[in-house]
């Protein structure tokens, strides 16, 4: 074997390891393209090589790159345990990143998690692990990287005063928390303390007629003359009337949310949303990740082809 073919024989797998694709190299930072391209086009990353088909990058440069993002996002997330267990936002991390592996689903995600839980130490940072995790898992580590970082990016958005809970904790609804498919986390904003008061839910349908609206808005009124915490969710209809009724009234609401407690949907009731929030002593509540895609069904609420719901808390 002559020189060439050695050189050739060693660079060929040291190539096929530190030389990334554009594509590749958006999956390993968990950027979008448009990011990679903003962060070429600043110095902060510098391709290898550049060409009107595609840059190549360096898995070593990338890498500078991505501890620098880590170490932001985890200054963020420490701000969270202000009002939080460190030991529960690391879990709750952890856990929708393997929720983001398994595309959102709980009924796969649970199992595989209470495996990983009692193997690996899911109630700390989870990049110590991620290679060994990764292989339990299935997946690429590229992958679970990504996912981790999506997570991570979306906890960002958290402020330091909101409450991740876990089932069994001290304020999860403890009706809630006999439900065998209950949440494993609820995001909580406001006053906790509501959840302990007498408590009625109003919610009804989406398409309500005006009599229905009406009946609705003057029986929120009502209830919360009587001191009573009014449940409801801000979707359309029924429920953005009746908390439309507790903003005009200086009711105590807890709202359930189907998004993200950083989210509003519909788009519409954002300021409805915004002032339940500013009003003091409301508290909105999820049950899902800020880095969640969703369908938008009501969190913790089930609405009957009758046109009823059933709520639990």
């Amino acid at each position: 074997m002559n020189v060439k073919e050695m050189d050739s024989r060693f660079l060929r797998p040291v190539i096929e390891q530190e030389i990334l694709f554009a594509s590749e190299a958006t999956s390993y930072l968990g950027v979008t393209p448009q990011r990679l391209n903003q962060l070429v086009h600043t110095g902060k990353v510098k391709p290898v090589r550049t060409s009107p088909s595609g840059n190549l990058y360096m898995r070593t440069d990338l890498e500078e790159r991505r501890k620098r993002m880590d170490g932001n996002q985890m200054m963020f997330i420490t701000a969270l345990f202000h009002k939080n267990e460190p030991e529960v936002v690391y879990e709750a991390i952890n856990y929708f990143t393997i929720q983001t592996i398994f595309n959102g689903s709980d009924k796969k995600t649970v199992p595989m998690y209470e495996r990983l839980y009692d193997k690996w130490p899911m109630t700390e940072e989870l990049t110590p692990h991620i290679r060994e995790i990764s292989e339990d898992l299935g997946v690429e580590q590229e992958a679970l990287e990504k996912a981790y970082s999506t997570v991570v990016g979306g906890f960002q958005q958290l402020g330091e005063e909101d409450l991740i809970v876990k089932k069994g904790g001290v304020h999860y609804p403890p009706q809630l928390n006999t439900l065998s498919d209950a949440p494993l986390f609820l995001f909580m904003r406001g006053n906790p303390d509501l959840l302990e008061e007498h408590l009625v839910t109003v919610v009804g349908s989406r398409k309500p007629s005006k009599e229905g609206e009406e009946t609705a808005y003057q029986l929120s009124k009502e209830i919360g003359k009587q001191g009573y915490v009014i449940i409801s969710g801000l979707s359309k209809g029924i429920d953005s009337i009746v908390q439309q009724a507790t903003v005009d009234e200086d009711i105590p609401t807890i709202a359930i949310l189907g998004t993200p407690i950083t989210h509003f949907h519909p788009r519409e009731h954002q300021s409805l949303q915004g002032k339940l929030e500013n009003k003091v002593g409301d508290f909105p509540i999820s049950s899902f990740s800020q880095s969640a895609t969703l369908a938008f069904p009501d969190a913790l609420c089930t609405h009957e082809r009758n046109g009823s719901s059933k709520c639990h808390y």
